[in-house]
This record gives C-alpha cells, sequence and structure tokens, in this order.
C-alpha cells in the first residue's frame, strides 16, 4: 500500500518578525486556537497562504485538491508540513483555494503579499523548536510519487531545484490529528510546552533524556507520546502544593500515555500474528475471534487499543475455538513473558484498567492522591526502576529494529 502523500513548504520567518509572535507560524497557531475556542466548527478554520515567487499562477492547484480527495477516501488526512529549519510544524488541511474571501480567517501578514495558493487549516501543532530534532522530522520526509518527477530520499534544508508545495510521503505514516488524545477536541486545543515555555521544555527533555528515557528509546517513541511525556513533566516540576485536581491530571496523562505505548507497541505485533483473524471492537475495548456487525480485523484497525483490551485477551483467548496464543509466545517470547509476569501485575496492583475506565467518565468525581500518581509516574516513566514504557519500546525493537513507533487515528 503506498502511503499516503502530503505537502511540504517552507517560510522565511523574518519576513513577519515585528509583532509579538516569534515568526507568522506562531501567529496564525494561536489564531486558529483562538477560533477553535468559540465552540463552532463551521469557523474553526485559518487559511494559510503559500506567497508566489512570480506572478504566475500555480499550474500544479488541481494536483493538490486530488491529493486531498484521494487521501479522504482512503481514510487518511491530508498533512501540511511547515518549516523555517529550526521549527517545523505540522497542519492538517481540508481544502485548497486559488482565492478566499474571509479575510478575517487569515493573517493581515498576506494583505500587500502576492499569495499562489491558500490551504484550509482545522488544525495545527509545533512538532519540534530546535535544529536537531527539526532535523529529524525533515529526514523522514520523502518523495516518490506520480505528482514528482524526481525521486529524494529525504528533505534536507539545503535541497534544490524542486518546486514547493513539494508533494511527499511520511516514512512514519504517524496519524497526527486522530483522536488518540481527542478528549479536548482539536489537537490545537491542547496545551504545548514547547510553545508556551520552549526553555523549560529543553530542560524537562534534558532531565528526562539523562535519567529516564535514554535518547535512543525517546526518539522512537510517537509524537504524541513525547509531547505528552514533556508537558505532564512540565507541570509535575512545578510541584503544586496538594492540589489534588494536579495530581488527577497527572495520572490521567500517564494513563494515556501507557495506553498509546502498549498499542504502539503490541498493537503492530498481535496485527503481524493475527491479521485478518483476530477481530476488535471500534471502541478498541475487547478482542473477538469472529467477525461481527460491531467489530473489524485488527489489521484495519486504526485507533488506539485499549489497555483493557490486551488485558483481557488473555481470559478471553481461552474461550476462543480456534485462535491460540501458541504463535505469539513462540515469534515473540521476551515481550510476551514481559507483558504476562511484569506489565499485567504492574496494570492490576494500580487498577490501572479500572481507573482508567473511571476518569474516561465525564461525570466521574474520582479522588487522586499525590502518592498514587506519583506511583504511577515512576512505573510507567522509569525513575527508581526501568520502567515501562523503556521495556516495552527496547522489546520491541529486539523484533523491528528500525521501528519508528507513530500515533494511530
Amino acid at each position: 500500500m503506498q502511503k499516503p502523500i502530503h505537502l511540504y513548504i517552507v517560510f522565511n520567518p523574518m519576513l513577519n518578525n515585528e509583532g509579538v509572535y516569534p515568526s507568522q507560524a506562531h501567529e496564525f497557531y494561536f489564531q486558529l486556537k483562538n477560533k477553535a475556542k468559540l465552540g463552532e466548527p463551521e469557523n474553526a478554520f485559518m487559511y494559510w497562504g503559500k506567497l508566489n515567487v512570480n506572478d504566475c499562477k500555480d499550474e500544479k492547484f488541481e494536483e493538490y485538491q486530488e491529493i486531498i480527495n484521494k487521501n479522504k477516501l482512503s481514510g487518511e488526512d491530508t498533512h501540511l508540513f511547515i518549516s523555517d529549519y529550526h521549527h517545523f510544524w505540522v497542519a492538517k488541511i481540508e481544502s485548497v483555494y486559488e482565492e478566499i474571501y474571509k479575510k478575517d480567517h487569515t493573517l493581515a501578514f498576506y494583505d500587500d503579499k502576492n499569495v499562489g495558493i491558500w490551504f484550509k487549516v482545522t488544525d495545527m501543532d509545533l512538532l519540534s523548536a530546535e535544529f536537531e530534532e527539526t532535523s529529524f522530522y525533515l529526514n523522514q520526509l520523502y518523495v516518490e510519487n506520480e505528482f514528482e518527477e524526481q525521486v529524494i530520499e529525504s528533505i534536507h534544508p539545503y535541497i534544490g531545484g524542486v518546486q514547493f508545495p513539494l508533494k511527499v510521503q511520511d516514512k512514519s505514516m504517524e496519524r497526527y490529528f486522530g483522536n488518540t488524545f481527542a478528549e479536548d477536541g482539536p489537537r490545537v486545543n491542547r496545551q504545548n510546552a514547547l510553545i508556551e515555555n520552549p526553555k523549560m521544555t529543553d530542560e524537562i527533555k534534558f532531565q528526562v533524556n539523562s535519567f529516564v528515557i535514554p535518547p535512543q528509546v525517546f526518539s522512537k517513541l510517537s509524537n504524541i507520546v513525547k509531547s505528552e511525556i514533556l508537558s505532564v513533566e512540565t507541570v509535575f516540576s512545578k510541584r503544586e502544593k496538594d492540589n489534588p485536581e494536579l495530581f488527577k491530571n497527572i495520572l490521567t496523562s500517564y494513563l494515556k500515555i501507557l495506553e498509546n505505548v502498549m498499542s504502539d507497541t503490541m498493537g503492530p505485533v498481535l496485527r503481524e500474528e493475527y491479521g485478518s483473524c483476530l477481530f476488535i471492537s471500534n471502541d478498541g475495548k475487547k478482542f473477538y475471534e469472529h467477525k461481527m456487525d460491531s467489530n473489524i480485523p485488527i489489521n484495519e484497525y486504526k485507533k488506539v487499543i485499549s489497555m483493557q483490551a490486551f488485558v483481557n485477551l488473555l481470559s478471553d483467548v481461552s474461550s476462543f475455538g480456534n485462535l491460540s496464543l501458541a504463535g505469539l509466545e513462540k515469534d515473540n517470547p521476551e515481550l510476551v513473558f514481559y507483558f504476562v509476569n511484569t506489565l499485567c501485575p504492574i496494570l492490576k496492583k494500580f487498577e490501572l484498567v479500572e481507573k482508567r475506565e473511571c476518569l474516561q467518565r465525564v461525570d466521574n468525581e474520582m479522588q487522586i492522591s499525590k502518592f498514587e500518581a506519583i506511583d504511577v509516574r515512576n512505573e510507567i516513566l522509569g525513575v527508581g526502576c526501568k520502567g515501562v514504557i523503556n521495556s516495552l519500546v527496547k522489546l520491541t525493537l529486539l523484533k523491528y529494529p528500525e521501528k519508528q513507533f507513530k500515533s494511530v487515528a
């Protein structure tokens, strides 16, 4: 299956550095965030403009819309990757236009500019704010599709002879705007420590990489998991005194992180082992041996697999007629042993499956103590122990040495 095709552009941050924002991308992000907060989906969008270097129209306009339509038909979002080689942004685009009429849905920066194409953006986030990490994300992009004449193995700042927007594919195939952390709506609604407090985020990332999750493991995590770790650790570093809501939020964040890491690491193993003979419910909470109206094959499931489904699989499979875990244990003995003998006891010790279900209910009034939240955080992150994240990633890399984990929609 061919990877979805996305669009990549570069911008010059020096063209719009006279205001209160570091760049036009930052200003655009906050304008979109303000519109998303209004709770009016029909107005929660902004137009990003691609400046023309001459007076000619973009002759490939129809190709951009064709790419968007093809992605929609296959259930994929179309990403607009935006970079100044220092920062690396990702936006979700719904459509493209040669002309727009709602000037209140774009930046005043474009008023006197020659814009060749407008992208309707409904979500956006900053993935990197440092040169080295931005270089990593650029290297994940490559060109090998029917819309571009040349083949480019990876994108870098010194690439020449190309026309922007460049039609690219993403090696990681990460779905940045899925429902992984969708309780708050669009991703732009969530806080991003890289934007809110970049200096502190750099310090937190250094501490995480130095003391709990080594860089070679951290780099393999999906962006959404890395972002959540940095965000929650930034909050935790403030050390607010005995704030029950704070520690409830810490626990909630680490349960999200744990569930996503479990899905990112163990999910591909199940897909490879069972393919179309193991089925899962649409909410990702239960496995089945047979196809029914409310479930789909595991290899077609694109959402997060619930930790509840993984734990229940051990008991559910005993009632399955033809399905066995024998092949799974034979091909992945270390991962299965860790899951059964270490991870499951941790989940039961802290009653994490039950807490995850309870915290997802809108009307829950569960009280979380400081010590309970910190204990769960330490076990997952690896404070004073190896940690669940380290263990799952390293065990999965035994099977997939080159794997880059990705968020699923």
